[in-house]
């Protein structure tokens, strides 16, 4: 009788192992697993702040003077307003006649915005300056536009010439904005 209350007992402990405590350890795997995926996630994560404070103690680093200067050549913004002042200076100190300045407005990020428009850091601003006066005293607006610190890429230059030596220009170029 004794040997029969044993196996029972035995056969009994079996049963309750397998059904209570095989399902507690399944789930205790789970939770390891589960627990180095954020130990994981908690290291890149350190790692990323580390990345961001040393980025951030560089940045503080910078003069603001240089900041100033790396704000006029890529703004954070559109800024036509500032482009046209600066553009109207230069065309006065050259002893020119400003016609018109046509700038074309960025799109919003979304509808009608191709992919690779999205994907740049930088915002590309179409820009047409209609000018008038002296050949010289166009080719000085050029070079001055060369040295400005805004960042312009002129594309396309017309103009018309009449009989005296008082021409029409019209410039294409493109400024740049930081998105």
């Amino acid at each position: 009788m004794k040997i029969i209350i044993a196996i029972i007992f035995i056969a009994l402990a079996g049963l309750v192992f397998y059904f209570f405590t095989i399902p507690y350890l399944n789930e205790i795997k789970v939770i390891k697993v589960d627990i180095s995926a954020y130990d994981e996630a908690l290291k890149n994560s350190k790692k990323i702040q580390a990345r961001r404070d040393e980025l951030l103690g560089t940045y503080n680093a910078i003069p603001a003077e240089t900041l100033d200067r790396l704000n006029k050549l890529l703004p954070s913004s559109v800024s036509g307003i500032k482009f046209i002042v600066e553009a109207e200076d230069m065309v006065k100190k050259h002893g020119l006649i400003l016609r018109a300045i046509d700038i074309i407005e960025p799109k919003k990020e979304g509808k009608g915005v191709e992919a690779s428009e999205i994907t740049t850091p930088y915002g590309v601003v179409p820009v047409t300056i209609s000018l008038s006066g002296s050949y010289p005293s166009f080719l000085s607006f050029l070079d001055d536009m060369t040295k400005n610190l805004r960042l312009v890429d002129v594309t396309n230059i017309t103009f018309n010439s009449g009989e005296t030596d008082f021409y029409q220009f019209n410039v294409k170029a493109s400024t740049y904005y930081q998105k």
